[in-house]
């Protein structure tokens, strides 16, 4: 079998989902980004920023952490996830997502995991949710139960990468909801995404599963941005 799966890794190559190299070692990744994976390091223990934000906006999280900086191969990866249909990278990021978890101090009070939502509009027009295959990835490797089915995006609002960081909180008012209170009530849940930036979507959906009697809130994305890309937007 092991020979079997050698040989269809060379007929038919993975990619590298931070360049996009064929690949035949059945990794993720080549040897020439390997050593250019831009993880995060030396952040705050709240906002999880290499440049913390905690004194932009009160949080409704206890705790924000993420694998990679937003760049270099990292953004490519989350890139091709989410606007060219590479769903096979929700694995492998997801992958990297857990093992972050598992360096956590939150990961055994975790009850339930819950994707940042997407519009049914917006989720229709892509085809899938990036947040909700990585929530699923997530939950397959923790054991903890997922559903994409409570938190819920009501409102169409403004494409977030547009907006800075006061317009992003404005955008979203309102934007989000609970279906049962009783399904979040005491738990303490983790809200996964690909992409955290200015930890408004964060917030935002922290604030209504706390409203709706959640005990705790964490928050894990695969990349966040860095404060020297959010005064360039």
């Amino acid at each position: 079998m092991h020979i079997i799966t050698k040989l269809l890794d060379y007929i038919f190559p993975r990619q590298c989902i931070f360049c996009g190299t064929p690949v035949y070692s059945g990794l993720p990744y080549c040897e020439d980004c390997i050593d250019l994976i831009p993880f995060t390091e030396d952040v705050c223990p709240v906002c999880g920023k290499e440049s913390c934000i905690c004194n932009k906006q009160q949080f409704y999280f206890q705790k924000a952490v993420s694998v990679f900086n937003y760049d270099l191969g990292a953004e490519h990866a989350i890139r091709q996830l989410k606007f060219n249909e590479k769903i096979s990278y929700a694995k492998p990021l997801a992958g990297y997502m857990y093992q972050k978890m598992l360096q956590s101090d939150f990961i055994n009070k975790i009850q339930l995991i819950l994707p940042a939502p997407m519009t049914k509009k917006d989720t229709i027009a892509r085809g899938y949710n990036q947040s909700v295959l990585l929530a699923k990835e997530l939950s397959r490797l923790s054991h903890i139960p997922m559903s994409d089915r409570i938190l819920l995006k009501v409102k169409q609002t403004r494409k977030q990468h547009d907006l800075n960081s006061e317009e992003r909180k404005i955008n979203l008012s309102g934007a989000f909801r609970v279906t049962d209170s009783v399904l979040v009530s005491g738990k303490t849940i983790l809200l996964c995404d690909d992409v955290y930036t200015t930890g408004s979507t964060f917030n935002e959906c922290s604030r209504i599963l706390m409203e709706n009697g959640a005990k705790e809130v964490y928050c894990i994305a695969a990349a966040s941005t860095q404060l020297k890309q959010l005064k360039q937007k």
